[in-house]
């Protein structure tokens, strides 16, 4: 029996509720719902409240810690009236920490009607969510560098002090930021300071303050690695032969820098260094010297090493140099000899065409020369040749072949032709060495000439 008046006890002062709370109708919408915790300022929402029930004065507040509501004036509503109340919902930074969004409950009291709760969402965010800060990727000899400040929000930011700081740049900048907007500044960077530093990952702190308050906002930005030593040799001297050595890194990682240094067993006893080697070994009858160090960016290496020869060394450059001249030039002396050379050709169409001359000297008197030149891949034969036209076109192997009966001692002829592609050509362009077969007294010799490398944008041609 007394559960059944525990039960119906419950149960009327449930329906006194429900009619209380259905004493006033609310309906809600956010002016802003987007809260910066640095900032301190409040969220803001407009509440439409209405009477339902006897005239009555309403206090709105929230029970939750950290969280005040203002005003904080009763509102009065007479029976059946409507009223638009502006709030604003201050929050305690430790409240909005590690949040991303807060849903709190809030109080409608009325001095008759009673309590009648509801529900607020915001959203929290710091100047580290809000904000993204950004330095672009800086490399060696730059002189400045870009900084982007992006708001990734839906709110505006005025009369930020924003204080850049890095390793190679400080910048300090004042800004607006419209909601979602992305500014960009410029910040020149500490020459002396990049010279020196080591490629890596370096730290971009950012302060930004607007009026009171303020916080930070870090990231990373990449220093490009590269290693690039630049060595300068310098041999000078006669009786007293110097060889210098300077080396320079000019990279952003530390480097090792080494020089090696031959000498004979008998030129060894005459030479000397500035400093020690780091290590000496011998092979056959050479003593090799190392110097090694390793080198900071910007750090400078310098070897110097001395061979005193004086008179007695004369005569060994004497017979050496004669020993090496008469090898040279009755053992590798060449009765046949080829020069290649590149030029480029201008043509309507600005196509890409080159024309390849062959020099063909005899240093003796030949007989049955055939000349025989490959083309290279992607590039095509023109169909129009000089004096000497070829014998031969072999466009399966890709070559090009020229026959001469007999050639005597120092005649020389020259041929030419043009390939051309209707692609362009960029970076390293290799031409392959031209051959040649001939008799020389009923023995059969071939020969080679020399190879051609061209570099386009970089202007130079190299050959081997």
């Amino acid at each position: 029996m007394i559960n059944l008046r525990k039960c119906f006890g419950i149960f009327l002062l449930l329906a006194c509720l429900n009619v209380v709370s259905a004493a006033i109708e609310i309906s809600k919408s956010p002016v802003n719902d987007i809260v910066v915790s640095e900032i301190g300022e409040p969220a803001i929402f407009n509440l439409e409240i209405k009477n339902l029930g006897n005239p009555d004065s309403f206090e709105i507040y929230t029970l939750v810690s950290g969280i005040d509501i203002k005003p904080k004036e009763s509102v009065y509503l007479a029976s059946g009236e409507t009223k638009k109340v502006a709030i604003k919902v201050y929050f305690d930074k430790r409240v909005l920490k590690d949040r991303e969004t807060l849903s709190f409950e809030y109080r409608i009291t009325g001095q008759q009607t009673g309590v009648t709760k509801d529900i607020l969402s915001i959203k929290a965010y710091n100047f580290e969510t809000a904000l993204s800060i950004l330095a672009e990727n800086i490399r060696q000899n730059q002189k400045e560098t870009k900084i982007f400040v992006k708001n990734r929000i839906n709110y505006e930011f005025k009369g930020l002090d924003l204080k850049a700081s890095s390793e190679f740049f400080d910048g300090s900048f004042k800004l607006d930021l419209n909601p979602l907007e992305e500014k960009t500044f410029i910040a020149g960077l500490n020459q002396e300071k990049l010279s020196r530093a080591v490629g890596g990952s370096y730290i971009l702190s950012s302060t930004l303050t607007i009026d009171n308050s303020s916080g930070k906002v870090m990231s990373i930005f990449n220093f490009e690695e590269k290693t690039d030593i630049k060595k300068e040799e310098k041999t000078s001297g006669l009786f007293i032969r110097k060889f210098s050595s300077g080396n320079t890194n000019q990279g952003t990682m530390p480097a090792m820098a080494r020089i090696s240094v031959k000498r004979n067993w008998f030129t060894r006893i005459l030479t000397s260094s500035n400093i020690k080697p780091s290590d000496t070994r011998t092979e056959g009858l050479s003593t090799i010297f190392v110097f090694e160090k390793e080198l900071q960016p910007g750090e400078e290496f310098y070897v110097e090493v001395r061979t005193n020869y004086l008179f007695p060394l004369i005569l060994l450059v004497l017979i050496v140099g004669g020993a090496w001249a008469f090898i040279y030039y009755v053992f590798k002396r060449r009765i046949l000899v080829i020069k290649k050379r590149v030029a480029l050709v201008k043509t309507k169409k600005g196509e890409f065409a080159l024309k390849i001359t062959l020099y063909i000297k005899a240093l003796k008197s030949v007989e049955k020369v055939s000349v025989m030149d490959n083309i290279p891949a992607l590039v095509k034969l023109y169909d129009k040749f000089g004096i000497l036209k070829p014998n031969r076109i072999d466009e399966i192997n890709r070559r090009v072949e020229w026959d001469f009966e007999a050639l005597s001692q120092d005649e020389e002829r020259v041929i030419s032709y043009v390939i051309y592609s209707k692609l362009g050509v960029f970076g390293r362009f290799d031409l392959p060495e031209a051959a040649a077969i001939y008799e020389e007294n009923g023995e059969i010799y071939e020969t080679e000439s020399n190879k051609v490398v061209l570099y386009f944008n970089e202007e130079r041609e190299k050959e081997h």
